[in-house]
C-alpha cells in the first residue's frame, strides 16, 4: 500500500512540474516575441526587414488563454526613440498568436486615432475620417 501511494505521490509531482514548467514557458515575454515575429513575418506587402531592428517586449499582461503585450521596436544600434505598438494576443496550442487588430481594438477602430483605439495622431497630422 505504501509503495501504492509512493508511486501516485511521484506520478503526480512530475506531472505537476512538467504542467507548470511548460505553462512558464508559455507565459513568457520569449513566448510573445516568437508570436508578434511571426505575425509580422505573414503580414502580405509588409516589407520589414526585421534583422536590422531590435524588438522588445515590454510590459505583458497573461490570462488563461489571452495576453496584451507592448512592443517597442527601433533600428539596431539607433538611440532614437522607438516605435511602440500593443498587441493582443490568444492562446494557440503550446504557444501565442496576435490577434487580429479589429478583435485587439474591440472592433474596426480607425488606428489612427478618434475611433477608440487608444491611439493619438502627432501635432500636424491631418484629419483622418471615422470608418463607417
Amino acid at each position: 500500500m505504501k509503495r501504492i501511494f509512493f508511486s501516485l505521490i511521484t506520478a503526480l509531482t512530475v506531472w505537476s512540474c512538467g504542467s507548470s514548467s511548460s505553462s512558464a514557458s508559455l507565459n513568457s515575454k520569449e513566448a510573445v516575441r516568437k508570436a508578434v515575429l511571426a505575425h509580422l513575418s505573414s503580414r502580405q506587402g509588409l516589407d520589414l526587414n526585421m534583422e536590422a531592428m531590435d524588438l522588445d517586449v515590454g510590459d505583458v499582461s497573461f490570462r488563461t488563454d489571452e495576453a496584451d503585450a507592448t512592443v517597442s521596436f527601433r533600428a539596431k544600434g539607433s538611440q532614437t526613440a522607438a516605435m511602440t505598438i500593443k498587441y493582443g494576443l490568444v492562446r494557440d496550442g503550446s504557444g501565442w498568436k496576435v490577434k487580429p487588430k479589429a478583435a485587439a481594438e474591440g472592433g474596426g477602430a480607425n488606428p489612427h486615432g478618434g475611433g477608440g483605439g487608444g491611439m493619438e495622431l502627432p501635432p500636424g497630422h491631418a484629419p483622418v475620417p471615422e470608418k463607417k
